[in-house]
């Protein structure tokens, strides 16, 4: 049966090219194909004859928070917020490529081109931006999410790409082909974007790299430090960083003042103390709901606790708040066990691979990513987001697993 093949695990991976590209910011149709990863990661439990680097452990990690934002929905939302969940059903027009793309991946011998998935992704994100600024003349270009989003992904696609070139499926011509077009094609999607979420993760990223390219070399690790220090810095002296940072340090002095409440900054600090003190309180066990963040925000302007300019938020714009806030402790307790159950179960896989540093870089670079995205956005509040993230999960485990194989038949 076509549904018992292993590489139906890895059904995300085939929407990674459209999750980047997918005009809903919410995601929602991906969110349950993203569910969906989760259930094919039994492929291997259901047909002993073949492999699979995903099996039930899996099925336990990534399944746990989608199935109680569906249950909280539905007790805890409205009739209007449940149908929100699976409007995007109704989607035929992003089937046709999902399904071209599953009928190629499915048969065994085209599996392994898998491996090239995020350089396609890649290239594919920087031509989308272009069209987006050339052509549409948008001011930032966003790829169908919105622009922080948009080049914090292509950041870590870019990283990852780097880190795991070596591994791809193909002719080492076609390998630097494919790392300067991703290389070019991503720079140009995050510079478009004219996002601060890639400045944000840079110097993290920045000392991932550098720690291991160095690690050996405490000298040399030491100079290197001090180098990104001195550097950093003076990114201040670049026009386009220099008006974000005097932007944000003039939003964040007249919101303390309390003389402007209408910007990004004062929007963030606000959200923020709402959640704390009013929302979090309010049902700290089940949370708000789906969507309950907003109709919420809507309840407390009413009242008066919060400014009537920012009824127009949708999320607490931070990770472990948004989560707490809709989808309380409980949901909370099932979104750090897809977090941090997958993190460990990666780093395990790749500490049994003779390439264990450079297999552990890759998912620190994927997790630390993620994690500066989560301080000032969250991942949960675009459920595109999450079905990124189950995709490159999947995607590394990809990797890892046809890694071990390898060394296996060449001892």
């Amino acid at each position: 049966m076509v549904i018992r093949r292993p590489q139906l695990a890895f059904v995300s991976l085939f929407l990674l090219p459209f999750a980047i590209v997918i005009p809903n910011r919410d995601g929602t149709f991906l969110f349950f194909l993203a569910t969906l990863l989760a259930v094919m990661s039994c492929a291997s439990i259901l047909d002993k004859k073949h492999e699979s680097p995903m099996d039930l452990r899996w099925l336990l990690i990534l399944l746990p928070w989608p199935v109680w934002v569906i249950v909280n929905a539905l007790f805890s939302g409205t009739f209007q917020h449940v149908l929100d969940i699976g409007k995007n059903l109704r989607s035929l027009s992003y089937l046709a490529p999902l399904l071209a793309l599953l009928l190629l991946f499915s048969v065994p011998k085209h599996a392994s081109r898998a491996t090239i998935a995020l350089p396609i992704a890649t290239c594919l994100a920087g031509i989308i931006a272009l069209v987006q600024k050339v052509y549409f003349g948008q001011e930032r270009a966003f790829g169908g999410t919105h622009p922080i989003l948009f080049a914090d992904i292509t950041l870590i696609l870019i990283c990852l790409s780097w880190v795991t070139r070596s591994y791809w499926n193909v002719t080492a011509q076609t390998r630097h082909s494919l790392i300067t077009l991703t290389t070019l094609f991503g720079g140009i999607a995050i510079i478009t974007s004219g996002s601060r979420g890639c400045w944000l993760a840079l110097p993290v990223i920045g000392f991932l790299l550098l720690h291991y390219r160095l690690r050996d070399n405490r000298k040399q690790m030491a100079v290197a430090m001090g180098t990104m220090l001195i550097l950093i810095p003076m990114l201040y002296f670049i026009p386009q960083v220099q008006q974000r940072v005097n932007t944000g340090i003039e939003q964040a002095s007249n919101y303390f003042n309390g003389s402007d409440y209408n910007s990004s900054v004062a929007a963030r600090f606000t959200v923020w103390e709402l959640s704390i003190y009013e929302m979090i309180p309010s049902s700290p066990i089940t949370g708000t709901g789906y969507q309950g963040f907003k109709s919420k925000l809507h309840t407390l302007a009413v009242s008066g606790k919060a400014h009537r300019k920012f009824t127009w938020i949708s999320h607490a714009h931070n990770e472990i708040l948004h989560v707490l806030t809709e989808q309380g402790i409980i949901g909370l307790s099932a979104f750090l066990i897809m977090y941090i159950g997958s993190y460990r179960m990666l780093i395990g896989n790749a500490q049994k691979s003779k390439d264990t540093q450079r297999l552990k870089l890759a998912v620190r670079l994927l997790f630390a990513g993620f994690i500066v995205y989560g301080l000032t956005d969250t991942m949960t509040g675009n459920l595109i987001t999450h079905t990124f993230f189950c995709s490159m999960i999947a995607w590394l485990s990809l990797i890892i697993d046809q890694t071990k194989r390898f060394q296996r038949l060449n001892p």
